[in-house]
């Protein structure tokens, strides 16, 4: 089962009506891929086992006992099929988290979590007059990790993530990205990030989880890395202002030195 989306271009349906038949279950969507769709798209499948564990007692309660996350890409136009690149290893998120699982446990695979976690994705109570908030992966995951550090308030409907701790060091970047796929300049093809709380939104895709480390860096010393400076940062001109104002007000940082 999944939950349906208002992102334009994603269709999401909950498949409790599929069939099954010689192990093999069967579902058509009653939504149709917009004509107008070209390129590589996703489908992601997820299910789960509702248990009662202790029936009877006064310990009884359910459990979703739900089976990892599938995705397949396939071609809407033409033959070749672009995966989305790799960003992040589900396996080192589960050397803290022991195993990932959001969502009534139902979603266990970043593969799957970018799906609804997307660059365009924002959330916003019902009845709330503020603006809405991103969660968008790479946003909300590095403003997550900052926790305790940010500046300013990382609220997802009722829940502050204002005061997490995390347990290592944010600037070993290898603790969860693959390869690579940390550093700038990111592909050209990805999209930029609706942030409507922060300074500015849209935010270009080489900034956007740059930005909850710099509202960090005005509460921390001297900063390194093993990047070269050229490197360790986007050279939007926005972020280049931003990263003068942070000197100018914490003569102790070096901000072309900071965290990737």
């Amino acid at each position: 089962m999944v939950r349906r989306l208002t992102t334009p271009g994603y269709t999401n349906e909950t498949a409790t009506g599929a069939t099954y038949a010689d192990g093999i279950c069967t579902y058509n969507f009653t939504g149709a891929i917009p004509a107008t769709a070209a390129g590589t798209y996703a489908l992601e499948i997820e299910g789960r086992m509702t248990t009662t564990l202790n029936p009877g007692t006064t310990k009884q309660f359910t459990y979703n006992d739900s089976g990892e996350n599938v995705v397949k890409y396939f071609a809407v136009t033409g033959t070749t099929v672009t995966p989305r690149r790799t960003v992040v290893d589900t396996a080192k998120c589960n050397k803290c988290h022991d195993k990932l699982q959001f969502h009534g446990n139902n979603r266990n695979q970043v593969a799957a979590c970018v799906l609804c976690h997307n660059p365009t994705a924002t959330y916003r109570p019902s009845g709330s007059t503020e603006p809405a908030e991103s969660i968008d992966m790479r946003t909300m995951v590095h403003k997550i990790h900052t926790g305790e550090e940010l500046e300013g308030d990382y609220t997802i409907g009722t829940t502050n993530f204002n005061g997490i701790l995390y347990p290592g060091d944010r600037r070993n970047c290898l603790a969860c990205h693959v390869g690579t796929s940390y550093q700038v300049p990111l592909p050209s093809t990805n999209l930029a990030v609706t942030t409507p709380r922060d300074l500015w939104s849209p935010t270009l895709p080489n900034t956007a989880s740059c930005i909850p480390v710099m509202t960090a860096w005005r509460r921390r010393f001297t900063l390194t890395s093993t990047r070269p400076p050229s490197a360790a940062l986007s050279t939007s001109p926005a972020v280049s202002a931003t990263r003068r104002a942070r000197s100018s007000q914490s003569p102790k940082l070096t901000p072309d030195r900071g965290r990737p």
